[in-house]
């Protein structure tokens, strides 16, 4: 018996009231599911388990907070979507200081406590399509975090320029900005 009749089987063991047309559905929403998952960054892919038996980075520190159910998490304003993550980074910091350093991560995906993915440059990191495949997969949203190492800004590529008035300067400095269409830089 395959894993998907298996999965099949025991939720109609679980709701016995489930007709044929509904298990076709459900049969359907699997098929689709492996097919998206194909999809997805090796990143992703690859760390789907967190190692088990082996000392990780993340079982040293606790991870503190807990990843919202989905319907919980859309309730939520942009606003406190943003508050939200602030503060469970803010709670972490150590934590995500040493799964950054062990990791050599430029960002890392974190459900259940668990780093789930990483990547160790900001050109590979989780795309809206990549996070929603997560928490279609979970349930739950999962938590996003950039190493603010990368977000360093180099004080010398900083220029002063002058305005009219006498002894008034301003700062420049150089930016990219990223899509998912590209980079473009100013």
């Amino acid at each position: 018996m395959s894993y998907d009749n298996t999965v099949i089987e025991n939720i109609k063991s679980e709701l016995n009231h489930i007709d044929v047309a509904t298990l076709q559905s459900m049969s359907e929403l699997i098929d689709q599911f492996k097919r998206r998952r194909v999809a997805l960054p090796q990143a992703v892919r690859d760390s789907e388990m967190p190692s088990i038996g082996a000392t990780a980075p993340d079982q040293a520190l606790k991870f503190v907070g807990k990843n919202l159910p989905l319907p919980e998490y859309e309730k939520l304003s942009i606003k406190e979507r943003r508050m939200l993550a602030r503060r469970v980074k803010e709670q972490n910091q150590s934590w995500l200081q040493e799964n950054f350093l062990a990791r050599e991560a430029a960002w890392l995906v974190v459900m259940d406590g668990q780093v789930i993915a990483s990547g160790k440059s900001l050109k590979d990191q989780p795309m809206q399509p990549q996070i929603a495949e997560i928490h279609w997969r979970t349930g739950k949203f999962p938590f996003v975090f950039i190493n603010d190492a990368f977000l360093t800004i180099e004080e010398n590529t900083s220029a002063w320029h002058k305005t009219n008035a006498p002894g008034d300067l301003y700062p420049t400095l150089p930016i990219t900005l990223s899509s998912i269409f590209g980079a473009v830089n100013n």
